[in-house]
């Protein structure tokens, strides 16, 4: 028998993980990441800031938008920047007792608002995409597999 042991998560960019918790009701959240990309070419990419726009629908449901301000700066070629791909996201939160555990959904669609060619977005029709989010009991941070 295999066993894993989780340590504490630490959340940031790209995140592996997704905070299962909305705001409380009626509530915003506003979060203003930056991210830097440096490929072994000496192209850099990443994000100036995106606009991370949370809402508080009731007590278990977060709407979302995140606006995001790309830039790519090719080895070869001069520096861009502009709209990103617009995505939308609702999250939902299933129980609510932090000893028991918890987790959430987020269903995902994403506008392509960016442009591709200048490495500013996708250039993919809207897609859709699911994810979930965990938390556990603070007792209970050991896995078996």
């Amino acid at each position: 028998m295999r066993s894993v042991r989780l340590g504490p998560c630490l959340p940031r960019p790209p995140f592996v993980t997704n905070d299962p918790d909305p705001p409380e009701l009626g509530q915003w959240e506003v979060n203003l990441p930056w991210t830097l990309k440096r490929a072994k070419d000496g192209s850099l990419s990443g994000e100036l800031v995106t606009f991370d726009v949370n809402y508080g629908y009731d007590p278990f449901t977060q709407l979302s938008i995140e606006l995001p301000l790309p830039y790519s700066h090719p080895a070869e070629a001069g520096f861009h920047t502009g709209a990103g791909d617009v995505l939308f996201e609702y999250k939902r939160r299933f129980g609510t007792d932090p000893e028991a555990g918890y987790f959430g959904i987020n269903p995902q669609l994403t506008a392509p608002t960016g442009d591709e060619e200048w490495g500013l977005g996708a250039g993919r029709g809207t897609r859709a995409r699911a994810s979930g989010s965990l938390a556990l009991p603070p007792s209970d941070r050991s896995l078996n597999a």
